[in-house]
């Protein structure tokens, strides 16, 4: 699948006037990289607004500077048959110069929208997971935003700074103490979102976000995070064997992880690998 910029998108509809129906459209991958925080919801306006393909079932949308709520609204009204749906900002993050490079590139997107834009993690989970609930096939979401806070970021620059640690991988210590403290802690949230956002979108298999801190593979370890969805609120909600481990991920690691969902028994339970 071709990967096409918005603006180039936008270009063609301005000359054009309109594309007036793309039906016969299936999958549709455009990457935001020149729009910025002030321009990104006028050209995705644009884009829907001129391209009516209410039959795509495969959407990909990257270098985001921002997912949120209007987003999302935006999104599920233009396109109703959604089944995969991927959103991403973390590409944005410049990890091929130096460190003050890496800090303005921060500036520049809302890479962790934690606590800023929401209080706590949950709280990002059920706004996104009511704002996606139309999409009713939806089958795999990635959203590519850190659950963690968002001064991790800034206090790791400033830290790697002060013990003299490169930006590149090749260079850098195989550990930061500092990120390795809140590895654990992360993680379980990354599980715990993800069940909120499974218990409201019914058909959804998967759910991935962008991490730091990818799973350690070790040996005969599994995080497994339940929800017994027949007593509603009163659900017994329980955390089985964490793994510990979840180093910072390096620029030589894909800085994102996946969750898959579990449905049976009117139970939902949700790990760190393929049932």
């Amino acid at each position: 699948m071709a990967q096409v910029s918005l603006w180039a998108i936008c270009n063609i509809i301005v000359q054009d006037n309109a594309v007036d129906s793309i039906d016969i459209l299936r999958s549709l991958d455009v990457q935001f990289a020149q729009e910025g925080l002030s321009t990104q919801h006028a050209r995705l306006t644009l884009l829907v607004k001129n391209i009516i393909a209410t039959n795509l079932t495969s959407l990909t949308l990257s270098s985001l500077p921002r997912i949120d709520i209007p987003l999302l609204r935006l999104i599920v009204k233009s396109f109703p048959r959604l089944v995969n749906l991927h959103l991403s900002c973390t590409e944005r993050l410049d990890f091929n110069c130096c460190w003050v490079c890496f800090e303005d590139s921060l500036g520049c997107t809302i890479h962790s929208p934690v606590p800023d834009s929401y209080a706590n993690p949950e709280d990002l989970g059920e706004a996104f997971a009511n704002a996606l609930k139309p999409l009713t096939w939806l089958t795999h979401l990635h959203l590519g935003i850190f659950l963690s806070h968002e001064q991790l970021m800034y206090a790791h620059i400033d830290h790697s700074l002060q013990t003299e640690r490169s930006l590149h991988h090749e260079s850098a210590e195989p550990e930061c103490q500092l990120c390795d403290a809140v590895a654990a802690g992360v993680r379980v949230q990354e599980l715990a979102v993800s069940l909120v956002l499974a218990q409201k979108l019914k058909a959804v298999k998967s759910i991935g976000w962008s991490s730091f801190f990818v799973a350690c593979a070790t040996k005969g370890s599994e995080e497994d995070r339940g929800q017994n969805t027949n007593h509603g609120n009163g659900a017994n909600e329980q955390s089985r064997a964490s793994d510990p481990g979840g180093r910072a991920a390096t620029i030589s690691v894909p800085l994102q992880t996946t969750i898959w969902v579990l449905r049976i028994g009117g139970r939902i339970r949700v790990r760190r690998r393929p049932w």
